[in-house]
């Protein structure tokens, strides 16, 4: 399979397509062939600056990508068999960017509903994407009374941004939650 992997901090530059071996199913396994992979912000980062992130990820050659959308082929003993040709987000620190990605986390896979296509799910990796979609659900809602937790993240403040007050009689943001 081929991924694309970072080899250097030159930017494009040091980025290319290398053969690589497909993933292997682990008893807590589940094999997710890749169909769309956001550019984000933290990639760009990672690019240029071996400091942009503490985590592991940083340590080269390693495939680019945090996540993407994709169609799981292949579930190990221990998980849910019903995964099996399910559509999922997938998130993955290891790199997503390759034909085929190995997620063994479960709360890294999020089974996608059919009213939502591969392109609006990859968004969600992005915060304006997340506060967008979730701006829009506020919007079609009929509930009166809205608490949004978390609004000191980055999804949080976006949304918080785009929000009209006037629009719900109570709208309530946890900036400690």
């Amino acid at each position: 399979m081929f991924s694309v992997v970072q080899t250097n901090f030159n930017g494009i530059d040091g980025i290319e397509y290398q053969q690589q071996k497909r993933p292997q199913i682990t008893d807590n396994g589940v094999i997710v062939k890749m169909k769309v992979l956001p550019v984000l912000p933290s990639d760009f980062k990672k690019e240029t600056s071996p400091n942009a992130t503490s985590d592991k990820s940083t340590a080269l050659p390693r495939i680019i990508g945090m996540g993407g959308v994709g169609q799981v082929v292949e579930v190990g003993k221990k998980r849910d068999q019903n995964l099996l040709n399910k559509r999922v987000l997938v998130m993955t620190p290891t790199g997503a960017y390759s034909h085929y990605v190995l997620s063994e986390k479960t709360d890294s896979l999020l089974p996608l509903p059919a009213t939502v296509d591969d392109q609006s799910a990859a968004t969600l990796f992005a915060g304006p994407g997340i506060a967008l979609t979730l701006k829009k659900e506020i919007d079609q809602s009929e509930t009166k009374n809205i608490i949004i937790t978390g609004a000191n993240s980055v999804v949080g403040l976006y949304l918080l941004q785009m929000l009209d007050n006037k629009q719900k009689k109570h709208l309530a943001a946890c900036h400690s939650c």
